[in-house]
């Protein structure tokens, strides 16, 4: 048998590196892409009011948007609606996401859910007010003491069972923007609110957080999951596996951490991530 010569053979490997000396590597399909997560047009997100996560057109939401879109092609429309009205609009059809999302039994039948968030919610009290309003349970048991909640917003199994007891009751108040509710506490019109703790160091100034105000211990609220409501009209069950392969990534990878702390204080971005 007549053997090739040496350089017969190796032809081919060096044409292939020359290929790719000139075009470069093949770019890596990283995690899903476009189609694989629904997006076969832009995706309308229901942007709010929410402290760090959205504020006038930018915050953690905005951010974790450009980054999707960055890995996935996929194209996102911020629709700006209140909490309530952006789940009207879910079921309506009009808009596709809603961030910063609480699963409910209710909820699950609009949204699949894609939590990758640990919320940890804070019962911030007037410096002034008594001391025996020291829990949610003191305040419900208190018939003068004034609450103020976000309104739409579910604060978790722990906290959502108390309130019940308070719906209709003018103790306490719901407002869409919570910075109206820290505007209430500063001027006394309530004795505490409760906010999630990012909300807390993006509204309330350092020297009220030491003097004005005092936060109540909730450890045993613990965090609660939150993440994006996907549209079940919109995503199917495969396509929402999807996007829980994409956070779940994008948390193991530490950019959703990373992109977190360029709103809030790094100790605190590090425990928002549920991982």
């Amino acid at each position: 048998m007549r053997r090739q010569p040496a350089f017969a053979v190796l032809l081919p490997v060096l044409l292939c590196t020359a290929l790719l000396f000139l075009v470069g590597p093949l770019p890596a399909r990283a995690g899903p892409q476009g189609d694989d997560l629904g997006c076969n047009r832009p995706l309308r997100v229901a942007v709010f009011e929410f402290g760090p996560w959205y504020r006038a057109g930018n915050g953690i939401t905005i951010d974790l948007l450009e980054a999707i879109a960055a890995r996935t092609g996929c194209a996102f429309q911020p629709v700006s609606l209140s909490r309530v009205a952006a789940w009207d609009a879910l079921r309506d059809g009009t808009v596709d996401i809603i961030p910063n999302s609480i699963r409910t039994a209710e909820r699950d039948r609009l949204a699949r859910f894609v939590p990758f968030l640990r919320i940890r919610n804070l019962m911030i009290v007037r410096a002034d007010a008594g001391n025996n309003l020291d829990s949610i349970d003191s305040f419900v048991a208190d018939r003068t003491a004034r609450l103020g909640v976000i309104r739409g917003f579910r604060y978790g199994s722990f906290f959502d069972l108390r309130l019940q007891s308070l719906l209709g009751d003018d103790r306490m108040t719901a407002a869409d923007d919570p910075r109206d509710l820290v505007e209430q506490l500063r001027r006394g019109a309530l004795d505490a609110i409760l906010l999630p703790s990012g909300h807390f160091f993006a509204y309330v100034a350092e020297m009220d957080r030491q003097r004005a105000f005092r936060v109540l211990d909730t450890t045993a609220a613990g965090p609660v999951p939150s993440g994006l409501a996907l549209s079940r009209d919109q995503f199917s069950g495969v396509q929402v596996d999807n996007w829980l392969r994409l956070v779940e990534a994008m948390v193991l990878d530490r950019s959703m951490e990373n992109l977190i702390a360029n709103h809030l204080p790094p100790r605190i971005a590090a425990t928002i991530p549920h991982r």
